[in-house]
C-alpha cells in the first residue's frame, strides 16, 4: 500500500479543517489516554497475547490504499464509529495468485541483486521493478482475470467491527463521508507460532548478515532483511 506523509498536524487541526485528499493513518492511541478510554473493542481482542495499536484512523473524503498483507502475521480488527469503509479480502494462499502474472509476483518479492546494493554500488540505469503491486481488489475485471479463488467483499458502518486474519490480502476504500475508525493489530494462541516465525529473520543473528565474503558480510546484507533496499 503507497503511502506519503504530509507536514505535521495536530489532530484537532485535521478534524478542523476535514481535508478531502489526507487522512489519518494508524496513529497510536497510546499517546492519548483521553480518546483511548472511549475506545471500545470486540471481545476477542481479550485474547491477544501482544498487539500493536488501538490506533486511529480518521478521512473526510473517498479513497483508500493499495492490496496488501499486514506485516508480522498479525491477525487485526477494527471498528467503525462513523462513516464506513469497504473491504475486499481474499485468503491467505490466494495472494500470490492475485498479481497479474508470474512476473508481477517475482517482481513485487525479489530484488535483482544488481539493483540492492548488496554486490556494490547501484548502477544508474538499474530498475528491476522491485514492489510490484497485485491487482486492485475493486476492480472486478482485473480480479476476474487472475486465478485467485474466492474475494470477500463487505461494508463495515457504525459499530461494526470486522476480523482479518493472519496473512489475508486486503484492500480498503473509505466513504465519502467522515469516516472514523479504530483498529488493533494482535497475536494470540492461534497464530503465534505464524507469527514468531515472521519474526526471526529481524532477530535471528543467522539472519542479520545474509552474504559473507571471506567471513565478512557484504555492506549491502548488514541490515535486517525488513530494512534493505
Amino acid at each position: 500500500a503507497s503511502m506519503a506523509e504530509t507536514s505535521e498536524t495536530t489532530l484537532d487541526a485535521f478534524v478542523a479543517e476535514r481535508p478531502a485528499d489526507r487522512v489519518v493513518f494508524d496513529w497510536p492511541l497510546g499517546g492519548c489516554p483521553a480518546l483511548l478510554s472511549k475506545v471500545e473493542a470486540p471481545h476477542f481482542a481479550s485474547r491477544a497475547i501482544t498487539s500493536y495499536g488501538p490506533s486511529l484512523f480518521v478521512s473526510f473524503g473517498a479513497g483508500g490504499g493499495g492490496p496488501h498483507v499486514d506485516s508480522g502475521a498479525t491477525h487485526f480488527w477494527q471498528l467503525v464509529h462513523a462513516g464506513a469503509k469497504e473491504y475486499r479480502v481474499a485468503a491467505a494462499d490466494d495472494w500470490p495468485r492475485l498479481f497479474a502474472d508470474e512476473a508481477a509476483w517475482t517482481k513485487a518479492f525479489f530484488r535483482d541483486p544488481r539493483c540492492s546494493g548488496i554486490v556494490g554500488a547501484v548502477p544508474t540505469s538499474c530498475d528491476d521493478g522491485f514492489g510490484a503491486s497485485p491487482v486492485d481488489f475493486f476492480d472486478d475485471a482485473a480480479v476476474a482475470a487472475t486465478t485467485a479463488r474466492r474475494l470477500w467483499s463487505g461494508v463495515v458502518g457504525p459499530g461494526d467491527a470486522i476480523f482479518v486474519p493472519a496473512d489475508a490480502p486486503h484492500q480498503v476504500r473509505n466513504a465519502p463521508a467522515p469516516t472514523v475508525a479504530v483498529s488493533m493489530n494482535y497475536v494470540d494462541a492461534t497464530n503465534r507460532a505464524r507469527a514468531l516465525a515472521a519474526a526471526a529473520p529481524a532477530y535471528h543473528p543467522r539472519w542479520l548478515a545474509r552474504l559473507k565474503v571471506r567471513g565478512d558480510a557484504l555492506a549491502g546484507s548488514r541490515a535486517p532483511w525488513y530494512a534493505r533496499q
